[in-house]
């Protein structure tokens, strides 16, 4: 017997079970939104991730699986809130987290400097409120030496899990 978890959001094709079928709450896009299938329900190759009641809410949010065509500006503003800000932190995350590693590198201010100006486009759209294009920008960076190149890749990893979670 599987466990059961709140909710799962798969990207690409799953061949799911017919127990798993009927538990759909949203398809758009690529995207399918579970209620309730087992943890170790089979997905095949497509890739998913768990999520929370909250997170499947902030989730239902997306343009995939919400029309926002007949909604006032301030309708669509307060609907958002909740998933505006859960984006907020991640970037906030990425600033800090970026800031963190070099401030622990072996550099002078000049050398941290020069290093965060290669990032200064990842940087930027994360202080612009862009999930996407952070993690679009974070993959033109060409890093220094093998550290940074891991360093970037933890980054891409949290930001790419984010999305599969939070679908654009």
């Amino acid at each position: 017997m599987s466990k059961i978890t709140e909710y799962v959001i798969i990207l690409g094709a799953a061949q799911l079970a017919k127990d798993d079928a009927q538990h759909i709450i949203a398809d758009a896009g690529g995207y399918t939104l579970l209620k309730g299938p087992g943890a170790e329900a089979d997905f095949g190759t497509a890739n998913f991730a768990y999520l929370s009641k909250e997170e499947a809410a902030d989730c239902l949010l997306s343009h995939l699986f919400t029309d926002y065509t007949s909604m006032t500006p301030e309708d669509r503003i307060t609907l958002v809130a909740p998933m505006i800000e859960r984006d907020a932190e991640i970037l906030y995350r990425v600033r800090r987290d970026a800031l963190g590693y070099f401030y622990c590198k072996d550099q002078t201010a000049i050398e941290r400097g020069v290093a965060l100006t290669r990032y200064s486009d990842a940087l930027n759209m994360a202080m612009a409120g862009s999930v996407e294009g952070t993690a679009e920008q974070l993959a033109l960076v060409t890093p220094d030496d093998q550290d940074e190149a891991d360093f970037i890749v933890v980054m891409a990893a949290r930001l790419s899990a984010y999305l599969l979670k939070f679908p654009r």
